[in-house]
This record gives C-alpha cells, structure tokens and sequence, in this order.
C-alpha cells in the first residue's frame, strides 16, 4: 500500500525535473508514488519526463490549467492516505516524507504539515543556508507570510511547531483533511488559478479545526528568489514590486481579497486589518493603478466566493475535532 503520493506540478521547467523526481522516488521508510501534472509545457520537460516514464505517472494537459486544477487532477488520481504537492523547483532529503508522515500518524487531527525548506540555488548547485520556510503565519493585520524566510538557518523556529498553514512549495496533506474542507474534489480553489491558493487551503483546514505543523527533521531545498524586502523603505518595496509582472500583481490582488471574502469571521476584523487594507489600497491608488484593475476581474467571482464561504462556515459546524 502507498503511503505518500508526491504531485509534481510543472510548467517549462524541464531542466529542474532531472534533479526533482530522484529525490523523489529515493524516498527511505515510507513507499511513494510520484505524478507529474504537466500544464502544457513548450519547453523539454516532455522529454526530461519520458526518462521517468517508468516510475512516474504522467499526465500531459492540453492547456495551462493553473496550479489549483493541476494539483486537483494530482490529488484525485493519488491512491495514498497522504500527498505531497511539490513544486519542479524542490528537492527533498531522502527522509522528509518518512518524518512527516510518522508525525501525523501519532495525531489524527493534523491535517497538513511542511518540512524545514532551505533556499538553494539550481544554477551553482548550492544550498545558500538560508530559510525558504517553516510554515506559514500571520499577524494581527491577517498579513500572511513564510516564518523565518531569509533567516539564516540557526534551528530558531525549531521549537514551536503549531503553524498557521504551510507553503505550497512542499506542503504534505492528510487526504481526510482535503476532502472535508472541499467539495467535488476543488481541494485548491480553481478560481484563484495560481498564487496564494496554498494560503485558502491552510485557513480552510484551520476553521474546520485541522492541525498544521512544521516537522523540523524533515529538509528540503527549494529553488525560489530572496522575496519581498523586509523592513525596507518605500524606494526597496517599489523597485522590487515593479520588477513583477502586472499580470501577477493583479492576481495577487484579486486572490488576497478572495481570501479574505472567503475565510475571514466578522469576529475576526479588527484594527489591523483595516488599517492594512487601507494601507495597501492606498498605496496601489499611488503607485500602482492599473493594479487596482484586480477589481474588475474580482466583481465576477463574488458571487462564488460568497457561496464558498457559505459552505465552508455550514460545513465547519460538523467538524469532528470541535
């Protein structure tokens, strides 16, 4: 029997994949099954994958789905009590998944969990010593952020292991605890397309009283830039956003009211989160008008999200660990 599924979801990242799926397969103490999603690459990653053909599954999608629908198709076609989303850009020590699923083995109502993922870049083949994540968490203003990103790796975040959510980098899930949180099989919200998905799913999981933990035994690499500057000036925060395509900067947008339509308890609002957001729309009005065009594309979706929202709060009064 399958203990852990990995989904891997690739987009003309070919040249990862060839360092991706070994650490994969070589997996000690749990037996793994792998399925790559491809959304449609132009790319060699077809030809990068047919070296696999006899040890991963694969399925070739038309079109670019997304992230959400990809790993939907994954986690459906998954036979295992567990799976694992994993990013082409992600490589794992040969006991993450081992150490994951033997701590939520010993606690039922975990229902998602993440390793220590360490930034590494593909291009010197070097780890940079520095966290990628241990989790995800929020403040008081609901802003959600990788705990300990950019830190130097110094078993800091070791201790307390309760977390918000986990990334969606190499995030490993209970089956039970997606298909309570979900219905016909939407895991990952398709509505979001990409960006931010990973975040709906953990506060889902949250308001349905799921546990998420950060497994510290457990390594990965992950491949992504330095992010967002921390506690830097105005001048930092606008080069870096205008770096990013407008495109992805709409999405964002879009998704981070999605998830506050969808998630987010009248009792919940406070302060902060006013503040925030009349912060960050402030600073869009200023600096980044076409952005705001996000709205346009939100007024479609309420609807949806107002409907989500009712199942998601309906469905959460049955939760078995209230």
């Amino acid at each position: 029997m399958v203990d852990l599924t990995f989904v891997v979801i690739n987009w003309n990242s070919g040249w990862m994949l060839d360092r991706c799926l070994p650490t994969l397969l070589k997996q000690d103490g749990c037996k793994v099954e792998v399925i790559v999603i491809d959304n449609d690459s132009s790319d060699n990653s077809l030809e990068i994958l047919e070296q696999f053909k006899q040890q991963v599954k694969i399925v070739a999608n038309k079109e670019n789905t997304g992230y959400s629908r990809a790993a939907n198709q994954g986690i459906t076609l998954s036979s295992s009590r567990y799976v694992s989303i994993i990013n082409p850009d992600v490589m794992l020590s040969p006991n993450y998944g081992y150490h994951i699923v033997k701590k939520m083995d010993e606690n039922n109502a975990i229902g998602a969990a993440t390793g220590k993922l360490i930034k590494y870049d593909f291009k010197t083949n070097k780890s940079l010593d520095v966290i990628d994540s241990t989790g995800i968490e929020k403040d008081k203003g609901y802003n959600m952020f990788d705990r300990g990103q950019n830190s130097e790796d110094l078993n800091y975040y070791d201790s307390k292991q309760h977390v918000f959510g986990v990334s969606g980098a190499a995030p490993l899930y209970r089956k039970e605890a997606l298909e309570s949180v979900s219905r016909s099989n939407e895991f990952f919200d398709e509505d979001f397309f990409a960006y931010k998905e990973d975040i709906d799913l953990s506060w889902r999981l949250n308001i349905f009283n799921w546990k998420c933990v950060f497994v510290p035994e457990a390594e990965g690499y992950h491949g992504r830039g330095f992010g967002a500057p921390v506690n830097k000036g105005l001048k930092e925060k606008i080069k870096f956003r205008r770096n990013q395509s407008l495109f992805l900067r709409k999405l964002s947008l879009r998704n981070h009211y999605c998830l506050l339509i969808k998630n987010l308890k009248l009792s919940e609002l406070n302060f902060h989160i006013i503040k925030n957001e009349v912060s960050k729309f402030g600073y869009c009005l200023l600096f980044e008008t076409k952005t705001l065009n996000a709205l346009f594309e939100l007024i479609p979706l309420l609807p949806k999200m107002l409907k989500k929202r009712k199942f998601l709060f309906d469905n959460a009064k049955k939760c078995k660990f209230d």
